[in-house]
């Protein structure tokens, strides 16, 4: 089972590793600090180093308990029990980290002032987009979320991360908002993302440290999906 190091801290940039495997170009490793694609957010990339040779990382994901790193050329050089440094791209993950938490706030202040819920989202270094479980969507719905959602970004919340018996994550989520029932009975433990006070909401994504990261958003269009589904997409400013 690769260590996910990312979950405890989401600003490291760089860390060694043990190589379990390697397959087809994808490089298991014990431990890693890149995020696997997944949960509406792309994957991250960067470098993998070793015996003074490095590699690009092209693509991170799931297989099974354990995350494979897609690695050009690798195959050859790296072996099992090899030890390696991981470097993460920054500039592509701290985007997204801005993004990912932008849409907890926006989602908050959507289901706070419309009852919306959320049926989808999809996270990139360039743009985020968010689906809303909404009949309509009005300018004027769009312009009152855009400006609630950078109200909370001004406000500087601290975010933080917590992994909690399933027991306690269900008492502490809002199971309008949070559909904890559709997780897998066997996942035993959650990870929650607090904004201050704000919102809490179970999640296995990157997010800030603090609000004011973020900067601002702005909304860059909207899409009907059909009844019940109405897309935004928004852009840090």
């Amino acid at each position: 089972m690769t260590t996910l190091l990312y979950l405890e801290d989401q600003y490291l940039k760089t860390c060694t590793a043990t190589v379990a495997s390697v397959a087809d170009g994808a490089v298991v490793l014990d431990r890693t600090i890149l995020y696997p694609l997944g949960g509406g957010q792309a994957s991250d990339t960067g470098t993998l180093v070793s015996g003074g040779q490095s590699w690009p990382i092209t693509l991170v994901r799931r297989q099974g308990d354990d995350v494979a790193h897609l690695v050009t050329g690798a195959a050859e050089a790296l072996h099992a029990a090899d030890t390696v440094t991981v470097r993460l791209d920054w500039d592509r993950r701290y985007p997204m980290m801005k993004y990912h938490t932008a849409l907890h706030l926006l989602s908050h202040v959507a289901h706070e002032r419309y009852g919306a819920g959320i049926t989808g989202n999809d996270i990139t270094p360039e743009r985020a987009r968010i689906d809303l479980a909404l009949d309509e969507l009005t300018p004027e719905m769009v312009e009152s979320i855009a400006q609630g959602t950078n109200e909370l970004i001004s406000a500087g919340l601290a975010v933080t991360c917590t992994s909690v018996p399933r027991a306690e994550a269900e008492r502490l989520v809002d199971p309008e908002k949070t559909r904890l029932d559709l997780l897998p009975a066997h996942i035993e433990t959650i990870r929650l993302v607090r904004v201050g006070t704000v919102d809490i909401d179970a999640c296995g994504g990157t997010h800030v440290a603090n609000t004011k990261e973020i900067g601002g958003i702005v909304v860059a269009g909207t899409t009907n999906k059909g009844r019940g589904r109405k897309r935004m997409e928004i852009r840090l400013t």
